[in-house]
C-alpha cells in the first residue's frame, strides 16, 4: 500500500513538472506546423472534443505517428490535463524503456511487440487499458500490434493505393469491455518525417496529412463481438485512407 501510494505521488510530481509541460510544447508545434500549412487536418468536424471514454485508433507507419496525434487533444489538455490527456500505447523497446523517454510514461500505457514471450505482458497493457477507459479516459491505440511495413498479412483500401496490417482483435477486446467511442484516424506521410531506417531527428518540415473519420459509437447497449468490431475498424481505417 505504502509503495502504490509513493508510485501515484512519484508519477504526479513527474506528470506536473515534465509530462505536462512536454504535452503543451507538442500542442504549440502541432498548431504551429498547421500554420505553416506542414500539417494539414481533414475533417476536423467530426472530431469528438471533450468526450470521454474515446479510443482513437490509427494506422501505424512511423515512429512519429504516437507523437503528432497527441496534438488533436490540446485543447482539452490544456484546460482539463488530468480528465483529458490522452494515454498512449507506444512500443514498450522503442519508448517505454528507453530511460530519455521517462518524462512521458505518466501517460505511456507500453505494448510489447516484438518479445519471444509477450502474450502475458500484451494482456496486462491491455488490461490497464481497459481500467483507463472505465474511468472515463482516452486512448491513443495502434490496432495494427505494430508499424505497418513490418507486418506479414496486409489489408488494401479499396482503390489499391494504401496498405493497412491486418489487425490484431485487441481493439475488439477493448471495445466490447468498455463500450469506448471509436474514432478511427487516418495519417499520411509520417514516415516521411521519422524513416523506419534507424533515424532519431525528426524532419519536421514533410508533410503529413491527418484524415478523421465519424466516430463509431458502440454505448448502445448491444452484444458487441470483438471479430465484427475488429473488422468494422479496419473498414473504416482503409475508407479514410481513399479519401483525397
Amino acid at each position: 500500500m505504502r509503495r502504490s501510494r509513493w508510485n501515484k505521488f512519484i508519477f504526479g510530481m513527474v506528470f506536473w513538472t515534465l509530462t505536462y509541460p512536454f504535452g503543451i510544447l507538442l500542442g504549440v508545434l502541432f498548431h504551429l506546423l498547421r500554420i505553416l500549412k506542414i500539417l494539414r487536418i481533414r475533417n476536423l468536424e467530426y472530431f469528438p472534443y471533450f468526450q470521454k471514454k474515446l479510443v482513437l485508433v490509427s494506422n501505424h507507419a512511423s515512429l512519429w505517428d504516437p507523437i503528432i496525434l497527441v496534438g488533436l487533444f490540446f485543447k482539452q489538455y490544456f484546460f482539463h490535463p488530468i480528465r483529458f490527456c490522452p494515454w498512449s500505447t507506444p512500443d514498450k523497446g522503442n519508448y517505454f524503456d528507453k530511460w530519455y523517454w521517462f518524462f512521458a510514461r505518466p501517460r505511456f500505457i507500453p505494448v510489447p511487440r516484438e518479445e519471444v514471450h509477450r502474450v502475458r505482458t500484451v494482456m496486462r497493457s491491455l488490461v490497464k487499458i481497459i481500467r483507463v477507459l472505465r474511468n472515463g479516459g482516452i486512448v491513443i491505440f495502434f490496432p495494427e500490434g505494430g508499424r505497418t511495413f513490418k507486418g506479414k498479412t496486409f489489408l488494401f483500401s479499396k482503390k489499391k493505393k494504401k496498405v493497412l496490417r491486418t489487425l490484431r482483435s485487441g481493439i475488439g477486446d477493448i471495445v466490447c469491455k468498455t463500450n469506448a467511442t471509436v474514432v478511427p484516424v487516418w495519417i499520411e506521410g509520417a514516415e516521411n518525417v521519422l524513416p523506419n531506417n534507424g533515424a532519431i531527428i525528426p524532419r519536421l518540415w514533410r508533410k503529413v496529412t491527418i484524415t478523421i473519420g465519424k466516430s463509431m459509437d458502440y454505448n448502445h447497449g448491444a452484444v458487441l463481438e470483438r471479430k465484427q468490431i475488429t473488422q468494422e475498424v479496419s473498414d473504416a481505417l482503409l475508407q479514410l485512407a481513399d479519401e483525397d
